[in-house]
């Protein structure tokens, strides 16, 4: 989301929040979306991404991209917070 669209969802009284993309999917294209260079990441962040991407390798629905993405950070939150 550009930082204006932010600060137009903001001034709307919508909840917002941005981040930068430490990873993506390949949607079984590469066998681990794990990088050696992830594994300095400290231990809820790392364990934030295992699970998000896990959650794309377990579920995933054809044409709901928000719908994929807004699930597995769910899923990635919450079970970084749990660990």
């Amino acid at each position: 989301m550009p930082f204006g669209e932010k600060q137009r969802l903001d001034r709307e009284s919508y909840d917002t929040y941005v981040q930068g993309a430490h990873a993506y999917s390949t949607l079984g294209w590469l066998r681990d979306p794990i990088f050696s260079s992830m594994l300095k990441w400290n231990e809820g962040t790392l364990a934030n991404l295992i699970l998000h991407e896990m959650s794309h390798g377990t579920l995933y629905f054809r044409d709901k991209t928000d719908f994929n993405e807004q699930m597995a950070t769910f899923i990635g939150n919450r079970g970084a917070i749990h660990f």
